[in-house]
């Protein structure tokens, strides 16, 4: 009988040392819920929440064909750069350049996604590369009304609706350390995926919930994450 081994993301202490409630999603340790979970929605409603998303799947698909590959196996609209697009729930695809596209999905599909790429990869007749940089990446998530100020605060990138609607993603610095930012709007509610190397995801994290310490900003779980996001 094979046992899979258990997976922590980075954050993983700091969760523990809040009192988190921990549980197992996939064979990942996540925190449901840092505190009441009533609070952490509130508070994501109204001002803002911080969740750790690390344990999704992530995936990074280039070539020059990477993007007609990925419009035929995950479906959803060709893309250009910068543009994102949302397909199967939670699933992202965002194209950082016209051959380097990274993708975003629910915790535990990375399986079944890199067979599915591998295969169409094998199948192309030009070079494409798959990735797997789940264990590699984080994920953190800004949801909630005073998101866009909060990133404004630690990123030069304009935030303004009208530059960086919902499904924009970019490459850049936040907190002088590179990341991809991308919005991921939940109907009316700004939210916005922070991705960079797991090295600095604890940093990261201590940086954001400073910047946001005036403008209701709240840890939050997962339990909170899923009745605001998906």
């Amino acid at each position: 009988m094979n046992v899979q081994p258990t997976r922590l993301s980075p954050l993983h202490g700091i969760h523990v040392s809040a009192g988190a409630t921990i549980v197992s999603l996939e064979n990942w340790q996540v925190a449901t819920a840092i505190g009441p979970s009533e609070a952490e929605r509130a508070a994501a409603s109204t001002g803002l929440g911080l969740a750790d998303l690390s344990d999704r799947a992530k995936i990074m698909v280039e070539g020059a064909n990477a993007g007609a590959l990925l419009k035929d196996v995950l479906g959803g609209n060709a893309l250009s750069v910068n543009q994102m697009s949302k397909t199967g729930g939670s699933l992202y695809v965002a194209s950082l350049r016209q051959d380097r596209f990274y993708v975003s999905g629910r915790t535990g599909a990375e399986s079944d996604l890199l067979t599915k790429l591998n295969d169409a990869a094998a199948e192309s007749s030009g070079l494409i590369t798959v990735t797997d940089e789940t264990d590699a990446r984080s994920e953190l998530l800004l949801i909630g009304p005073n998101a866009s100020t909060c990133l404004s605060r630690v990123c030069a990138l304009d935030f303004h609706e009208d530059v960086f609607p919902t499904l924009t993603a970019k490459q850049t610095s936040v907190a002088k350390i590179r990341q991809l930012v991308l919005r991921c709007d939940n109907e009316d509610t700004p939210a916005y995926i922070v991705s960079g190397g797991q090295s600095n995801a604890i940093y990261l994290w201590k940086t954001l919930l400073d910047a946001g310490h005036d403008l209701q900003m709240q840890a939050i779980g997962r339990e909170a994450v899923h009745a605001l996001w998906a």
